[in-house]
């Protein structure tokens, strides 16, 4: 026969809301470097953690390193934009952005995506002329016939 749980659902959501909200948030600015001062001589991943710089996730700390030097490098007083994450591209679907390269096949074959065409208004069964100039290689759509 199974044991119920001895415990109170009200307290336990109380303490977990709780644990969130002092969850402490990282260190920037002036507080971070002061911490660093004084923290100078002890190891990265206790800096990190005295900083606010490390999360638990699935009950293991996991440090973000990267966002702890950005945040350094702000606070004394240097802007690096282009190091910030690159945030996904989106084409307005499901899905990544297309990333214009494509490499020849061991059969030869070279494999445009079904997105190139989509996002210029193609469907099945369009044609396309192929075209071999100076070395490149152009796709073009053929002239719709009048029938």
């Amino acid at each position: 026969m199974a044991k119920e749980a001895d415990f109170d659902l009200d307290s336990l959501i109380k303490a977990v809301v709780a644990s969130d909200e002092n969850e402490a948030k990282p260190l920037t600015g002036d507080d971070l470097l002061a911490c660093v001062k004084e923290n100078s001589e002890a190891p990265k991943d206790v800096l990190l953690e005295k900083a606010g710089y490390v999360t638990t996730k699935n009950g293991k700390k996991v440090t973000n390193p990267s966002g702890f030097y950005l945040a350094l490098i702000e606070a004394q007083g240097l802007s690096l934009p282009n190091m910030q994450k690159a945030k996904p591209q989106r084409t307005g679907g499901v899905g990544r952005t297309l990333p214009y390269k494509t490499k020849v096949m061991k059969n030869g074959s070279l494999v445009v995506g079904a997105g190139y065409f989509r996002a210029h208004g193609y469907s099945v069964g369009d044609t396309f002329k192929i075209k071999i100039t100076d070395g490149s290689i152009r796709i073009d759509p053929c002239e719709p016939k009048d029938d």
